[in-house]
């Protein structure tokens, strides 16, 4: 399954697909405190750490980070920046 094809994939293009994504790094948003969530450095991984988080373990993203990747599946893969309305 997924876990076969992270491993296949390898830590380093795993690692950058995700990060490529917008996970890993702050969205941009105008709040004070938002995270970055938490990646592990490719070069610091076992094969064990690249399947799981070839299934969505062993990695945090935010709130704000799903809403952003889900926003560009429903905008043909344009990546926005969020912003709060007022």
């Amino acid at each position: 399954g997924m876990a076969e094809i992270g491993t296949l994939t390898g830590a380093d293009i795993l690692s950058k697909y995700i990060r490529d994504y917008g996970f890993g790094s702050e969205t941009g948003i105008e709040l004070p405190g938002e995270g970055a969530g938490i990646l592990y450095n490719p070069e610091d991984m076992s094969k064990l750490d690249v399947a799981t988080m070839s299934i969505g373990q062993g990695i945090a993203v935010t709130p704000l980070q799903m809403v952003r990747a889900f926003g560009a599946l429903s905008n043909g893969g344009a990546m926005m920046k969020p912003h709060i309305i007022k």
